[in-house]
């Protein structure tokens, strides 16, 4: 189905079904790197000093240990590294400059009935899409749930508990192909194991029940293979909690086996409505204005519709 246009701005609507030319996406490409530390930025080959190195702990975990001194991420700053990155290690072969976080919205609306989002996207005065995140106030809360994710990581790579910094992050700048587009990606990478392949790290609540194994195939391993697939990380390892936040087993899966597990959801389907909403921002933003521009784009979930207006 075509995009429309009416007073609210262009729209896309969402279906569920791969289309033409769907999952046309190349293997990602490793181009550069960067890591956060408090206010410092690294970039290129010294920046690998502050990758973590996976280490198997052992359960159980307290995952609560260390709450109170949890530093959690500062809004504003992060939107400034792709571009900063870009100008480093991209090109002018590039259309499309953005953070992983983007692509993993996109991907997943095929499949998502219930949670709106948004990403900022400023048309350059060079023709180049550049996508920001934009987080509602919902997801700029810190709960314990958000802080497990951190302390499970720390607790994989040998770290301590007290005192986890959200804003430091190492982060690999990819080259993606998609369709006709070029992209270039800004993605945070956990750590690397003893193979020097990138690790995802995972929480997710112990599968006591048939209904929460289904859920679990269904919801949380589409978006950590949507994560993993964009970036090229080959492993995933989740630390399954019980209700008080203790890690009670680890479990370790390779992102190409994902798909496998559930007919619930499709890599085509994502795939195909990633490259299909990149040709939409193309087509809608065509037009040369000779100044940047800046835009919304909106997935509403209740009309199935993505809607991109000026700013």
């Amino acid at each position: 189905m075509p995009p429309t246009v009416d007073d609210g701005g262009e729209r896309l609507p969402v279906e569920s079904s791969p289309g033409t030319g769907a999952g046309r996406i190349a293997k990602p490409v490793e181009v550069g790197c960067f890591a956060r530390r408090g206010d410092e930025v690294t970039w290129g080959e010294a920046a690998r000093g502050q990758l973590r190195r996976y280490r198997e702990p052992c359960p159980p975990l307290d995952l609560n240990e260390g709450f109170a001194s949890f530093v959690p991420k500062r809004r504003g700053v992060t939107n400034l590294l792709p571009e900063q990155a870009f100008e480093r290690f991209g090109g002018s072969a590039y259309d499309v400059v953005t953070y992983r976080n983007n692509l993993n919205k996109i991907c997943g609306t095929p499949y998502n009935n219930n949670e709106p989002w948004e990403i900022g996207v400023r048309r350059c005065r060079d023709g180049r899409l550049d996508l920001s995140v934009r987080s509602s106030q919902a997801q700029q809360q810190v709960d314990a749930q958000t802080y497990y994710g951190y302390a499970f990581e720390a607790a994989c790579c040998g770290d301590p508990l007290a005192g986890i910094d959200a804003n430091d992050e190492f982060v690999v700048c990819i080259r993606l192909k998609v369709g006709r587009h070029m992209l270039f990606v800004a993605a945070e990478v956990d750590c690397i194991d003893d193979h020097h392949n990138y690790v995802e790290l995972k929480t997710h609540r112990l599968l006591e029940a048939r209904h929460h194994a289904k859920s679990f195939e269904r919801f949380k391993l589409l978006k950590c293979w949507i994560q993993s697939y964009l970036a090229g990380v080959p492993t995933i390892v989740f630390g399954f909690k019980d209700e008080s936040g203790g890690v009670q087993k680890l479990q370790t899966f390779r992102t190409t086996d994902l798909p496998s597990f559930t007919t619930a959801w499709s890599p085509q389907t994502a795939l195909g409505f990633l490259e299909r909403t990149l040709d939409f921002l193309r087509t809608s933003l065509a037009e040369d204005a000779g100044d940047d521009a800046d835009f919304r784009l909106a997935y509403d979930p209740a009309a199935r519709l993505l809607v991109l207006e000026p700013l």
